[in-house]
């Protein structure tokens, strides 16, 4: 692991005699490497306390050179944590980033499609839709026009927000579309080791969300899907990965894509989630068996990608089409006809909550990093679970 250090260069005094103080940059193996600090330097050794990386009392207004090196250490840390985050360290990079050599873009649109880029390297297709929808929402308002990041501030922000309120977007989409554009500003700021700007706190994007009841499934819509009687293969496909999803802990549709028969591992479906990064260990139950048996013989546990490459626009067609046979599918039998494939996660979080499953094993069941995240899931029980306790709260009456 990289790390800095700020020293005094004994062995390599500046001409006049006096010994300069630098920062000392360490990496694995590696030989450091150092960079020297204009102006700093000691006259003897004595000036310096090498255990705290300060000058000592010794030195002259070694007070306010303290503070001054303070500031060089923050900027050369936040340096190293951003190169480290994007695995793209070295000692030349770390060296143009601090003499600010390395021009970071300053273009919001180059930014934002370096960022679907990468999600899209990374699998990640629906956070890639995200910030695609960002962007083009951001044309649209601009006209086209090229922004940078200066362009964005408080003003900005509202003008952005009667824009599209004065064209009939909703709270949640604004939101959604801020949110975004909020985590690519806080990026670049970072990246360019500058603090973050304020504004997105005096905006108040909160104040925009209006709560959305989350669309699962009851245990009997569920039992209704399972006992249909599809009238095509694509009907097949569809209920059976919506019902995979359910009973494999509501994992998603990307991750059910990319799994093949390797993931099977002794009675068990185990696979990392594109999404975190997290490894899951599930056991195949008897209807997740039964499922896949219908799909023995291919590449992949179910026929999903065509090709080798499984991309945004092949990942969109797939989905949409998907959602679509859904709705059409539920309306036939009678259940909530507006169910996406997302609904199967959010079906299986509220069936297990109605089992009394704490919310800790929720959690981990659904792979989620924070328990609260868990809460938005849960945070509105399903109308039977409320239908049954005001039924026990008048029993004996």
């Amino acid at each position: 692991m990289a790390k800095i250090k700020i020293i005094i260069r004994k062995n390599s005094k500046l001409k006049n005699g006096n010994i300069p103080v630098a920062i000392r940059l360490s990496h694995l193996k590696l030989q450091a490497t150092h960079i020297t600090l204009s102006g700093l330097f000691v006259t003897n050794p004595k000036q310096w306390n090498g255990e705290l990386q300060r000058f000592s009392s010794k030195k002259k207004s070694y007070k306010t050179l303290n503070k001054a090196l303070n500031l060089i250490e923050d900027r050369a840390n936040e340096i190293l944590e951003t190169l480290l985050s994007k695995n793209n360290f070295s000692y030349e990079l770390f060296k143009k980033y601090y003499k600010n050599e390395h021009q970071v873009p300053n273009d919001v649109f180059v930014t934002i499609d370096s960022k679907i880029q990468t999600l899209l390297n990374e699998g990640r297709f629906g956070n890639a839709k995200v910030y695609l929808y960002c962007k083009t929402s951001l044309v649209r308002f601009t006209r086209g026009r090229n922004i940078t990041f200066n362009d964005i501030n408080y003003s900005f922000l509202k003008r952005l927000e009667e824009f599209y309120l004065s064209r009939g977007m909703g709270g949640n989409s604004i939101s959604l579309m801020l949110r975004t554009l909020r985590s690519i500003v806080y990026e670049y700021y970072k990246t360019i080791s500058a603090p973050k700007p304020t504004y997105f706190l005096d905006f108040k994007m909160q104040r925009l969300k209006t709560e959305t009841r989350k669309r699962a499934l009851t245990k009997d819509e569920i039992k209704k899907l399972i006992e249909y009687n599809p009238i095509s293969y694509n009907e097949r496909r569809s209920i059976d990965i919506f019902l995979f999803s359910f009973f494999c802990n509501g994992i998603n549709v990307k991750d059910i894509s990319t799994l093949t028969p390797a993931n099977i591992v002794n009675g068990r479906l185990e696979y990392r989630r594109a999404k975190t990064k997290g490894l899951f260990s599930i056991k195949i139950t008897e209807p997740m068996r039964e499922i896949l048996n219908r799909y023995e013989g291919n590449k992949y546990l179910f026929p999903i990608i065509k090709g080798n490459n499984f991309g945004l626009v092949q990942y969109d067609t797939f989905r949409n089409n998907l959602n679509r046979t859904l709705r059409r599918v539920a309306k036939k039998i009678d259940i909530d006809n507006s169910i996406t494939i997302y609904a199967a996660r959010s079906s299986f979080a509220q069936a297990a909550r109605d089992e009394q499953i704490d919310i800790f094993t929720i959690s981990s069941m659904l792979g989620h990093q924070s328990v609260e995240t868990t809460k938005i899931y849960l945070n509105s029980l399903s109308n039977t679970t409320l239908d049954e306790a005001a039924s026990n709260a008048f029993k004996g009456l």
